[in-house]
């Protein structure tokens, strides 16, 4: 486990531009340690310059995106980054997209480009260069968390977890079958940020 005691800045890190620091996702969610928190608080508390961006030169638009804002506030006030958060597969546990775009890798360009140099940041990642990947090798077992998933996908979502905990030895085709019962069909119950489902055609995929 983790120590509260000690700083922590963990979830789905991403590189603004050409920054010197990194920044996780508010999409995605993050989690800050009871120390950590307690220096921002402190921090905002006493009308800190850098952590409330007074002066920065981009000052209005800092100020509208918080979590940059954050990012930048632990990196230059207390010289705390993001951890890489991925499990021992180099697989990430916070997602800011629905399970199905994940999976598929089929993500906003935006959000592909963030994940470009990260290495200097959060370590060297011999293995993937810390970019996004698709299929099984997206998502960790241990995921914590999912963006853009409606009320339908989230019950479904439920369901699978579930019904694997009972049954982990349960094999790849009784699973999509059982994906497929589950699953909203219409476009409109999984929202318009999500994909549906992928034909059955798409084997990589499944």
């Amino acid at each position: 486990g983790k120590d509260p005691k000690e700083h922590l800045y963990a979830g789905h890190a991403m590189r603004p531009g050409d920054a010197d620091f990194a920044f996780n996702s508010g999409a995605s969610g993050y989690f800050l340690s009871r120390e950590t928190m307690a220096f921002l608080t402190e921090k905002w508390s006493s009308g800190d310059d850098t952590c409330l961006g007074n002066n920065a030169r981009n000052k209005k638009w800092l100020q509208g995106n918080p979590g940059l804002l954050t990012a930048q506030c632990l990196h230059k006030s207390l010289g705390l980054d993001p951890i890489d958060s991925r499990d021992d597969l180099k697989r990430h546990k916070f997602h800011a997209f629905g399970i199905v775009r994940v999976v598929k890798n089929e993500v906003d360009e935006w959000y592909q480009k963030r994940h470009i140099d990260l290495g200097g940041i959060l370590g060297e990642d011999k293995i993937y260069n810390h970019k996004l990947q698709e299929g099984e090798n997206c998502c960790s077992s241990d995921s914590i968390s999912f963006h853009y998933v409606e009320w339908k996908e989230t019950l479904a979502l439920t369901t699978v977890f579930d019904t694997l905990i009972g049954n982990s030895n349960m094999n790849d085709e009784t699973l999509r079958e059982m994906i497929e019962l589950e699953w909203p069909k219409e476009k409109k119950d999984v929202g318009g940020y999500a994909h549906n489902l992928p034909p059955k055609k798409k084997k990589k995929v499944w």
